[in-house]
């Protein structure tokens, strides 16, 4: 397990998570956008002689009471 887990949120946070933790949760909108950040974090872990984190699905959930009001939204 890693020691230090780093949730995607800034640029300035990004470069901090290339130096110091072990895996990223990323949530991205679409494939490309996912396989960029994850090219960019590894390309910055190299920059720095660092392995480079792992870079792991996030999720979001939205709850609702019944299925059809999950279906309006």
């Amino acid at each position: 397990m890693a020691d230090h887990v780093y949730f995607r949120t800034s640029i300035p946070g990004r470069d901090l998570a290339v130096r110091y933790v072990d895996a990223i949760f990323s949530i991205a909108w679409s494939l490309q956008d996912e396989q960029q950040f994850r090219q960019n974090i590894h390309q910055s872990a190299m920059e720095v002689n660092r392995q480079p984190p792992l870079v792991l699905p996030g999720i979001t959930v939205y709850a609702y009471e019944d299925k059809k009001e999950c279906v309006k939204t």
